[in-house]
């Protein structure tokens, strides 16, 4: 029987353990795996840094060691022992992983905050002649119960990758409450806005009308109060702005100290 220190070239992931003691090896690895180890959470969009220990991911130490130990020296001694004598490179040893799902929940329960993101409002657009509501980007509400599951189904996986996904389910727009809304808008969404600019050295009245199909992408319905209120919205207006300043011509520029919404 193969005797002494572990296995040369024997490592427990990416922790080499090749010819250390017991003892060696599991401070090792309880210094690598449980204290140095980051793991990186995240819930598709955002990405933030942890201890596996905060989320009762545990690498034991000692069993783990006595894993790594064990190469040479089990059921498969013999075809392991020939690797090591033919300087083959041993198998990756898988830490023993402990995992406290009372840990993880108390842990998960504070997560919330951070991983919840409303949708997107709703918008308003013109096409073939109808008003219609279309959806914003949908928001994710955190799912704590789904994140406990997959860590306790997969620790080993999650501590070995020191990746840890955060379940989310999708919130959707509310585009149907838009919709629902937009026989009581359609007389204020069909009015035209008409853009007038003065010029004071020429006294002439320049008037612009909104394309409704423009106008249509401006709009914005705010339903926070319950009833619909209607607002432009001021960067799309202050654009189209912009741009008629670069067709007035004859070194005339609008004067946008009032500008009108």
């Amino acid at each position: 029987r193969f005797s002494g220190p572990i296995a040369p070239g024997a490592q427990v992931g990416d922790t080499q353990v090749g010819g250390l003691t017991l003892e060696q090896a599991a401070a090792r690895i309880d210094s690598e795996w449980n204290r140095e180890r980051i793991l990186l959470v995240s819930d598709g969009v955002n990405y933030w840094e942890a201890n596996p220990l905060e989320f009762g991911l545990w690498a034991d130490p000692k069993a783990t060691a006595q894993r790594a130990y064990d190469y040479g020296r089990g059921g498969k001694r013999y075809t392991q022992l020939l690797d090591i004598l033919t300087g083959m490179q041993p198998e990756e040893i898988q830490p023993v992983v402990v995992f406290s799902p009372q840990v993880a929940a108390a842990q998960l329960a504070n997560w919330g905050a951070l991983v919840d993101r409303p949708p997107e409002a709703a918008s308003l657009q013109y096409l073939d002649g109808r008003w219609s509501a279309v959806p914003g980007a949908p928001g994710a509400r955190f799912d704590p119960e789904a994140t406990l599951k997959n860590m306790a189904e997969n620790p080993a996986l999650i501590l070995l990758s020191g990746y840890l996904p955060l379940v989310t389910q999708p919130v959707p727009s509310p585009v149907e409450e838009l919709n629902q809304h937009i026989p009581e808008l359609e007389e204020k969404l069909n009015r035209p806005l008409l853009i007038h600019a003065y010029d004071p050295i020429g006294d002439s009245t320049l008037e612009y009308s909104v394309p409704r199909e423009m106008l249509g992408s401006w709009m914005q319905a705010d339903l926070s109060s319950g009833d619909p209120v209607l607002r432009i919205d001021e960067n799309s207006l202050m654009a189209y702005l912009n741009q008629l300043e670069g067709e007035l011509g004859g070194g005339r520029t609008l004067d946008l100290a009032d500008p009108p919404y």
